[in-house]
């Protein structure tokens, strides 16, 4: 539980991240349309950090148990380098696991990985994605999944992007089939500790 002056301070910092950013002369378009393309600047982000920068996400059985089940089918969105998919296809033999992302750097990284080359192929595919675009049902069929993965993936869409890009993915789920997302929140340390003109 924050104190009165936690939440003042919280308040204040996220005050001056909006104040300069609604003073850059980009504010305007991004707001409309968000910071496109999205490529351009994650190909540059791998190309300087390849598969150095995220580390694997050893907590993810812990944080979501559902993913040890048997002979589930899971697709993980934005999946980078595979800091989850090369866990989740170690850890789990029975799983087929997908992974999109819309940085074609990325997927030619992961594709490499000894993790997703030595994994027969009724088990992984790995194929670039833009999300905000329908997945076509020659790579995963309507009502075929078990589980969506979106680690901190939401939050790279524009506002406005972001219900019509979840609502393409739920047609991809069973009955029953559930989304596991971990990402920013308000007041988190992630908001918190950026400088004014680094507003999240």
């Amino acid at each position: 539980e924050w104190s009165d002056t936690q939440k003042a301070d919280a308040d204040q910092k996220i005050s001056k991240h909006k104040e300069a950013f609604l003073k850059n002369s980009e504010t305007e378009n991004i707001l409309d349309n968000g910071e496109e393309p999205f490529s351009i600047a994650w190909d540059k982000f791998y190309a300087n950090h390849n598969d150095k920068f995220f580390k694997d996400r050893h907590w993810l059985f812990t944080e979501f148990p559902d993913l040890a089940k048997e002979n589930i089918r899971v697709l993980e969105i934005g999946c980078g380098v595979g800091n989850t998919v090369i866990p989740l296809l170690d850890k789990n033999p029975s799983a087929f696991v997908y992974g999109c992302d819309y940085a074609d750097s990325a997927i030619e990284i992961l594709k490499n990985h000894p993790s997703v080359v030595d994994t027969d192929s009724n088990r992984c595919r790995i194929w670039q994605q833009d999300i905000r675009q329908e997945i076509p049902e020659d790579i995963i069929e309507t009502g075929s999944l078990d589980i969506i993965v979106s680690i901190f993936c939401l939050s790279a869409l524009h506002p406005t992007q972001m219900k019509p890009s979840i609502e393409k993915l739920l047609k991809l789920l069973k009955p029953g089939g559930i989304i596991l997302f971990r990402d920013y929140g308000r007041h988190d340390m992630a908001q918190l500790r950026f400088k004014e003109k680094a507003c999240v």
